[in-house]
């Protein structure tokens, strides 16, 4: 039988158990072994000539029984926690509060958008916004490599908290056409933007947000919409990595734009392609000196001057497809996480990891209420999306996203109360389980 196999229904098991545990397909632990079960699974399916030793898939196994460790740790610590009492209706003072705060976020984030779009399309030559509805002006603008100012480029920032937000709002409070406005900005800057990518993360972002929000709504349906959500997001998303990759690719070769003949192999070698890269690395590359934060906190090192950022991924390519050559330089973000802190360091951070999300989510699930945790198990979820493909907490867009929209929440929420006293907070039922 094949290895793959073996590997993806060993994760599915596990993912099994969680589910019978915490009663969601998309709890923590469920959703990250079915995630890696699938990768592989996917991989013997879809993509059977691709190369496969073992150890780096053992290692991965091995990772997701750490993180249901941690999972398991946090469960019995909130066995036994209050559960927040049931509100019919949501708190209209905290959906004004979050009303009020998304507008100012979308506000900024579409300043910050329209100049980094109008930025890109000096750099490029195009002759104005116009020209960019010709198909021509548009790909010349898209293969320009830019890097906008860096008070632009922070500004941008502000749409990837609009979308963890807005998704949020979204499901919890009802529907409003503004709540689309960041992700739209996002999107209209990625295309004419170096940082393309971006698009399918703050797309992710939304998602996870809009789930998160079912999740503090108790909606018993929310395991469906997420499951057909993440099928029209996978539909919709792999032409869009085809692009990108495209894109990329056309920056080296004009010709390649051309032609479509291997848009599917790319496809193939961004999708399914991390896991053989990081089990070559692991099974073959020698151990190195550890780089202590310099590649998963990339950003951070380079914003406080102590190294300077190497911009795009590996410079290392891996051949993943024996027959065809294929090639990829993605090797999932356990690769950074080992650079850094080695193989004992790697496994101390996953179980955390393991235990802070499910412990997160634990709280998520017993509150009736959008509060700080909510958006911080949003972008938890997100990192844990990108984990077969990158580091996410290398951006600094992540991180900030991470820390302001949790500020943003924990103000409409909590803060907020501690001013106005007339405001007591909500009653807890005692031990009493979700």
């Amino acid at each position: 039988m094949d290895g793959r196999v073996v590997v993806g229904m060993i994760l599915l098991g596990m993912s099994a158990i969680s589910w019978r545990l915490f009663g969601s397909w998309f709890c923590p632990s469920a959703f990250w072994s079915t995630l890696w079960g699938l990768l592989y699974l996917g991989q013997a399916l879809l993509a059977p000539n691709y190369l496969f030793w073992g150890p780096g898939a053992a290692w991965i196994v091995a990772m997701n029984g750490l993180f249901g460790l941690g999972a398991l740790l946090a469960w019995f610590m909130t066995a036994s926690h209050p559960m927040s009492a049931r509100k019919e209706k949501p708190d209209r003072f905290v959906e004004t509060n979050f009303r009020r705060w998304f507008t100012v976020i979308a506000i900024v984030g579409m300043l910050g958008g329209g100049a980094s779009i109008a930025y890109s399309v000096r750099v490029s030559g195009v002759p104005n916004l116009g020209s960019l509805l010709t198909v021509g002006s548009a790909i010349r603008a898209s293969l320009q490599e830019t890097s906008a100012p860096p008070l632009i480029r922070y500004s941008t920032y502000f749409n990837y908290i609009g979308s963890v937000l807005g998704g949020i709002y979204l499901s919890k409070f009802g529907f409003r056409r503004r709540m689309f406005l960041p992700l739209l900005v996002l999107v209209l800057d990625g295309l004419t933007a170096q940082a393309k990518a971006g698009i399918l993360i703050a797309v992710t972002m939304y998602a996870w947000g809009t789930y998160v929000g079912l999740v503090v709504k108790h909606d018993s349906r929310r395991d469906f919409y997420m499951i057909g959500m993440g099928g029209m997001l996978l539909v919709g998303m792999l032409p869009l990595v085809a692009i990108v990759a495209s894109l990329r690719n056309a920056r080296v070769d004009w010709q390649f734009i051309g032609g479509t003949g291997n848009q599917l192999d790319i496809v193939y070698n961004y999708a399914f392609g991390s896991v053989t890269a990081f089990d070559y690395y692991f099974t073959f590359f020698p151990r190195s000196d550890l780089f202590w934060g310099r590649q998963s906190l990339a950003g951070l090192a380079d914003l406080v001057g102590l190294y300077a950022r190497q911009g795009g991924l590996y410079s290392e390519h891996v051949i993943v497809d024996a027959h065809s050559g294929g090639w990829t330089n993605v090797f999932t973000m356990f690769r950074y996480l080992i650079d850094d802190f080695g193989l004992i360091g790697t496994s101390g951070i996953v179980l955390v990891l393991g235990w802070g999300m499910t412990f997160i989510y634990r709280q998520v699930v017993r509150s009736y209420q959008v509060n700080d945790k909510t958006a911080l198990l949003a972008c938890g979820y997100v990192l844990l999306t990108w984990f077969p493909i990158t580091a996410l907490t290398a951006y600094n867009s992540f991180i900030a996203t991470t820390l302001l929209s949790t500020l943003v929440l924990m103000f409409c929420t909590r803060w907020v109360v501690r001013f106005q006293p007339h405001r007591k907070p909500a009653p807890h039922l005692a031990y009493e389980k979700p």
